[in-house]
C-alpha cells in the first residue's frame, strides 16, 4: 500500500493499480479511532462515577454462596455487568488482580468474573450495530449513529455545561462519551466508504480468508490500540464497504480477543503469585476459546461446510460473532474453573514460588486498586490496623520485660518496630495516591485522619524499643517499682481498649466512638497527675537507699516514655473522634472540644480509672 500526498480523495491509483489511501484519509482514520477510544473512555468514567462505589462493593461480595456453582454464576453475571459499564474487560481484570493481590478475594473466585468480563466487552459492538438501521421512518434515521451522535452531543453538552449537580453531569457525560464514540465511528466509515467498489481493495481482503492471516491482523491491531472494542469497531466500519464476509470476520475477531490480553499481561507484572493467576486465567480463557472454537468451526468448514459462511457480514453480524466467541467460550470453560485455577497455579509456581509466604502486608497496597479508590482505601485501612496491632505488640513485649527481662525478645521486637517504620512511609505514600474526590464524605475525612495517625502509631513502636533498651541497661526492677508499672500498664491497656473501641465505631456509632475517645483522654490525664508524685517518691527512696540510683534513673526515663505513649494515644483518640464527627482538622487544642461526658459523669469516670490504677488486679468494666 502506497501513501500519496497528491490528492485529498480517499482512493488513488498507482501505476501498478494498487489501491492507496492518501495522507489526509489516514489522518482522518486515526482521528476517528482516537475519537472512538476517547468517547468510550469518557463514557466509562462517567458511568463509574454515576455508579459511585457500588461497582467495587459488588465485585467484593460477588462469589459467595452455599449452593455449589451459584457463586460462579454470580461472578459470571457480575463480571459481565461491571465490564459492560466501564467498557473494558482489561480494566475489570486489572481490578481483580488488585483484589487478589490484596487478599480481598481468591484467584479461584476471580475466574468466573474474568469470563464475565470478556462477555461484557462485547457491549460496545452491540451498541454500534445501530449503524445497520436502514433509511425510512424518521425514528430509524435518528437512531443511526451518524445522526444520533449529534443529538447526544447537543443534549449532553447543554446539560453538562449548565447543571452543577454531579449526578446530573455524570449522566450528561455518558451522552457526550457515546456521541463522541459514534462520531469516531462515522469518521472511520467515511474513510472506508469510497473503497467499497474498488477491485484492488476487495482483492486485499481475499487474503484474510486464510484464518492465520486474519488472526494475526486482529491480534496486531488490538495489541497496538489496546482495546478490543475499538478494534471490533474498526471492523464494523469496514463492513459498510460490503467486502467483509463472515469467513473474513471470524478469524479477525479471534485475533482481536487474543490481542486484548496484552494489556492484562502487562498489568500483571509485579503482582504476587495469586494475582498473576488472575492474569493467566484471562489469557487462558482467550487462548482456550480460540483453540476450541477454531478447531470446531474450521473442522466443519472444511468437511461439511457452514451455510452463509461466505456471505457478507454487516455490523450486527460482526457484533454477534464477537458476542458468540466470548459467550460460547465461557459456557464451555465454566465447569472447569478449578482445573483452570490449578493450571494457573502451575504456570506461576516456577517463577513465583515462595514469594507470597515471605510477603509483607504492605505488598497488598496494590496500585491496581487505585482505579477503584473505595477499595484501595478499604485495603489501606486493613494495613493501618495491622500497623497498629504491630505497635501494640511492641508495647506488650516491652512491658513484659519490665517484670522479667528477656534478651531473646529483642529480635521479634526489632522486626515489629521495623515494620511500623516501613508502614509510616509506604502507607502514607499509598494514602496520598488515593483519589479522595471519588470517596464518600466519611472516607474523605477518615483518610485525612489516618494520614495524620500513622506517625503517632509509628512512635508507639519507637517508645517500645526505647523501653526495651532502657531495661537492657538495667534489667532488674525491685518489686516496689514493678508494682508501680503494673498500675501504669493497667490503665495503659484500658486506654488501648478504649482507643480500639473508638476506631472500630468511627463509621458505625458516633456516640460510642467519641465517648471511648474521651476515656483515653481521661486515662492520660490521670497518668500525668500520678507521674509527678511517682518521681518525687522515687527520689525519697533513692535518698533512703531503698532503691539504687541506676534503678531510679531507669524508672524516671521509663515514666517519660510512658508519658509519650499516653500523648500519642490521646492524639489518636482525637483523630478518631474527629473522623466520626466528620471534622478533618488536627488534634491541636482539643481539650475544650473533646468533652462528651457531663461533669458528673466525668468525675465518676475519673474515680473509676483511678480505682483501676490503685487496684491493677481488678477487672475492667
Amino acid at each position: 500500500m502506497i501513501l500519496s500526498f497528491n490528492n485529498i480523495n480517499t482512493v488513488s491509483h498507482s501505476k501498478g493499480g494498487i489501491t492507496i489511501l492518501n495522507f489526509f484519509s489516514i489522518v482522518k482514520l486515526l482521528g476517528g479511532v482516537g475519537l472512538f477510544l476517547y468517547g468510550m473512555s469518557f463514557m466509562g468514567d462517567c458511568l463509574k462515577k454515576a455508579a459511585g462505589n457500588k461497582l467495587e462493593a459488588i465485585l467484593e461480595k460477588m462469589t459467595t454462596s452455599k449452593k455449589k456453582g451459584v457463586g460462579n454464576i454470580k461472578g459470571l453475571f457480575l463480571g459481565t455487568f461491571v465490564t459492560g459499564v466501564i467498557q473494558s474487560s482489561a480494566a475489570t481484570t486489572l481490578m481483580l488482580i488488585g483484589f487478589v493481590n490484596a487478599g480481598i478475594m481468591t484467584s479461584l473466585q476471580s475466574i468466573p468474573v474474568v469470563f464475565g468480563a470478556n462477555i461484557g466487552s462485547t457491549v460496545t459492538a452491540q451498541i454500534l450495530r445501530l449503524g445497520d438501521l436502514g433509511q425510512g421512518a424518521l425514528i430509524l434515521s435518528v437512531l443511526k449513529p451518524r445522526y444520533l451522535a449529534a443529538l447526544l452531543l447537543i443534549v449532553g453538552v447543554f446539560i453538562y455545561t449548565r447543571i452543577k449537580k454531579d449526578s446530573v453531569k455524570n449522566i450528561a457525560g455518558i451522552f457526550i462519551g457515546l456521541g463522541t464514540l459514534f462520531y469516531g465511528m462515522t469518521f472511520m466509515e467515511d474513510v472506508f466508504h469510497p473503497l467499497r467498489d474498488n477491485p484492488d481493495f476487495q482483492a486485499l481482503f481475499t487474503s484474510f480468508k486464510n484464518p492465520l492471516v486474519g488472526i494475526f491482523i486482529g491480534f496486531a491491531v488490538t495489541m497496538v490500540i489496546q482495546s478490543s472494542s475499538a478494534s471490533v469497531g474498526i471492523l464494523q466500519a469496514l463492513s459498510k464497504t460490503g467486502v467483509i464476509t463472515c469467513s473474513v470476520a471470524v478469524p479477525i475477531i479471534i485475533g482481536q480477543n487474543l490481542g486484548k490480553c496484552i494489556a492484562v499481561v502487562l498489568g500483571g507484572i509485579g503482582a504476587n503469585k495469586n494475582a498473576k493467576k488472575v492474569m493467566w486465567s484471562y489469557l487462558l480463557f482467550n487462548i482456550f476459546g480460540a483453540l476450541i472454537i477454531s478447531a470446531v468451526l474450521y473442522a466443519l468448514v472444511y468437511t461439511i461446510g457452514i451455510p452463509g459462511f461466505e456471505s457478507t457480514a454487516n455490523m450486527g453480524i460482526i457484533a454477534n460473532i464477537h458476542l458468540s466467541f466470548n459467550l460460547i467460550s465461557a459456557i464451555i470453560l465454566m465447569p472447569f474453573c478449578k482445573q483452570i485455577d490449578f493450571l494457573c497455579d502451575k504456570l506461576t509456581r516456577n517463577n513465583a514460588e515462595g514469594s507470597d509466604s515471605d510477603s509483607s502486608p504492605l505488598d497488598t497496597l496494590d496500585d491496581h486498586l487505585l482505579t477503584t479508590p473505595a477499595t484501595a482505601f478499604a485495603q489501606a485501612k486493613r494495613v493501618y490496623q495491622q500497623m497498629y496491632d504491630a505497635a501494640i505488640e511492641c508495647l506488650n513485649i516491652a512491658n513484659e520485660n519490665i517484670f522479667e527481662y528477656n534478651v531473646d525478645s529483642q529480635e521479634k521486637l526489632v522486626k515489629l518496630e521495623d515494620f511500623t517504620d516501613k508502614c509510616e512511609t509506604d502507607l502514607t505514600d499509598y494514602l496520598l495516591k488515593i483519589d479522595r474526590t471519588k470517596l464518600d464524605e466519611q472516607d474523605k475525612v477518615l483518610l485525612i485522619s489516618l494520614l495524620k495517625s500513622v506517625e503517632d502509631v509509628e512512635r508507639l513502636g519507637d517508645y517500645a524499643l526505647d523501653i526495651y533498651y532502657e531495661l537492657a541497661s538495667y534489667p532488674y526492677m525491685s518489686d516496689i517499682n514493678k508494682n508501680t508499672f503494673k498500675q501504669i500498664i493497667k490503665i495503659l491497656n484500658y486506654s488501648n481498649n478504649s482507643l480500639m473501641e473508638s476506631y472500630n465505631n468511627i463509621e458505625t456509632n458516633v456516640e460510642k466512638c467519641t465517648y471511648a475517645a474521651e476515656r483515653v483522654s481521661i486515662a492520660g490525664s490521670i497518668f500525668r497527675k500520678q507521674k509527678g508524685g511517682l518521681k518525687d517518691s522515687r527520689i525519697d527512696l533513692i535518698e533512703n537507699k531503698t532503691v539504687e540510683v541506676t534503678e531510679g534513673m531507669t524508672f524516671s526515663n521509663l515514666l517519660n516514655y510512658y508519658e509519650g505513649i499516653f500523648a500519642h494515644f490521646y492524639n489518636l483518640s482525637c483523630y478518631y473522634s474527629r473522623s466520626a464527627l466528620l471534622d478533618s482538622s488536627g488534634a491541636d487544642g482539643v481539650h475544650d472540644r473533646l468533652k462528651f461526658y457531663d461533669d458528673e459523669e466525668r468525675v465518676a469516670l475519673e474515680n473509676y480509672i483511678e480505682y483501676l490504677y490503685q487496684n491493677p488486679e481488678a477487672e475492667s468494666a
